[in-house]
Order: structure tokens, then C-alpha cells, then sequence
């Protein structure tokens, strides 16, 4: 990851101000010529070479990679957002299949953007990015902390990809995965209309006197669409329910068993 100049001197003056330093006396601990150099620094303008990185995190007792991109979590976190950001990125694509899965990230973003929510749906969709990081680092950090993986991208990524694929199978053979795969499926339908009646012989009598003109097949085509419609409606209904109910008895009865 490439470094950024105004954070590493937001971190460097940070430092310095923890420990109630003045410029001039930091300058003069690390052998910079003044304190003008430390201005440079922190203002973003200029970064420490190699020999002051060194004596810079010397002297904090803070690591040189530390001083270069900050704490470890959140370089971890910035290389996951650069790649969720790559439309075609395929941590891009695990993430949001675990979302999918273990969420109602499906269809709640799906209906965003059907009532054109641009804006909204944006937001959203950081949040849920967001969430599924957060709630997963400890499990991420395990598995780098494993591999002995530091600031190295191409290792990172690797991770974070496998992380997430390991989640979603775990997910996809619980209950909760199953019925939100479910549900997802089941919004993918496309469903425009209901019909009241209860058979094509009362739909046929109800329409007989309608504006639009339509065949009988073309009737028959459009009752049986509305009652499949019906059924997919239903069927989204129950699922729900038993996920609610799903979470009532987890809280329930596995609270103190989880604590």
C-alpha cells in the first residue's frame, strides 16, 4: 500500500504531543537539523528518510511500519476497502456472497436500488462492508498472526479472502444460512401483480369486462404469474417468521451458554 505523507505526519506529531514534546526538542532527540524539518514532517510536505524512520521509531518505541501506515488493524482494514472498491476484485465477490448468506444484505440492497435510492443504498453498503469486517477481525487477525503476516498486501488479501470463504461455508450449513439463501432466491422472482380469485374460471369472470383486451391464453398465462407470485409472497413470509422465531429461541435458550 502506497504511503500517505499527511498521515504519517499526523502520526509523528501525534507522537510528539503524547509524549509533551516541542518540535525543536524532537528534532533534537532524533539529530534532525531543526525544528523546521519536524514541521516538514508533520505538515505532510516532506517524509523522514530511512536513518530518521529508524531513530523516529527508536525513539516512540513504536514499530517503523507503524510510523509508515499506522496501527496494524487499520492498514489491514484500508487494503480490504481498496479491494472491495475493485469492481471485479475477487474478495469483492467472497465478501458479498458471506453477506448474502448471513444477512438480509440481498434484498435489502436490491430494493434500494429498484425505488432508486442511490444515495442510500451507497451508505448501506459501506455499513454492511463495514459490519463484516468489524465483526470477523479477531478471526481475521488469528489467521495472520498464524502466518506471521505483517504489512505484506498480496499475504493480507490472501487472508481476508479465505477468512470470509471459511465463514460462508460455516453459514451455509447453518439454519440461518440456508433460510437467507432461501429468501434470496426467492426475491430474485419477479412478481407484478395478485389476482383475488380463486380459480381461472372467477379470474375469467372478472376480467370479461376489462379495457384491455387479452386471449385466454394470454389470461391464463397472467392468472397462474399472480398465484405464483402469491406463493413466492408466502413462502418469503414463512421463511422470515422462522428466522424470527429462529432468534428468539437462540436468545432464549443459548445466551448463557454462548457468555
Amino acid at each position: 500500500m502506497k504511503v500517505n505523507k499527511s498521515q504519517i505526519g499526523q502520526r509523528i506529531q501525534n507522537l510528539r504531543q503524547q509524549n509533551n514534546l516541542s518540535m525543536e526538542t524532537l528534532a533534537s532527540k532524533v539529530g534532525a537539523s531543526g525544528k523546521s524539518t519536524v514541521n516538514e514532517w508533520e505538515k505532510g510536505r516532506s517524509t523522514p528518510n530511512r536513518e530518521y524512520l529508524a531513530k523516529l521509531s527508536n525513539f516512540f518505541g513504536v514499530s517503523e511500519d507503524y510510523i509508515k501506515f499506522g496501527s496494524y488493524k487499520q492498514y489491514v482494514y484500508q487494503l480490504y476497502l481498496s479491494e472491495i472498491n475493485i469492481s471485479d476484485s475477487q474478495l469483492k465477490t467472497i465478501v458479498e456472497h458471506y453477506l448474502d448468506i448471513s444477512t438480509n444484505f440481498h434484498g435489502l440492497m436490491e430494493s434500494l436500488y429498484i425505488n432508486e435510492k442511490f444515495n442510500d443504498a451507497d451508505s448501506v453498503y459501506k455499513q454492511y462492508i463495514d459490519n463484516a469486517f468489524e465483526d470477523n477481525y479477531q478471526l481475521i487477525s488469528d489467521h495472520l498472526t498464524k502466518d506471521n503476516i505483517r504489512y505484506e498486501d498480496e499475504r493480507i488479501i490472501k487472508v481476508l479472502s479465505s477468512t470470509f470463504a471459511e465463514l460462508s461455508v460455516k453459514q451455509e450449513r447453518a439454519f440461518e444460512g440456508k433460510a437467507s439463501a432461501l429468501m434470496n432466491y426467492l426475491s430474485d422472482f419477479d412478481i407484478f401483480s395478485f389476482s383475488p380469485a380463486n380459480s381461472f374460471e372467477e379470474y375469467l369472470k372478472d376480467t370479461q369486462n376489462s379495457p384491455i383486451e387479452k386471449t385466454t391464453k394470454d389470461k391464463l398465462e397472467g392468472y397462474y404469474d399472480a398465484k405464483l407470485g402469491e406463493l413466492v409472497m408466502k413462502m418469503n413470509e414463512q421463511v422470515s417468521e422462522l428466522k424470527f422465531n429462529y432468534e428468539m429461541d437462540k436468545d432464549k435458550y443459548l445466551s448463557n451458554e454462548e457468555s
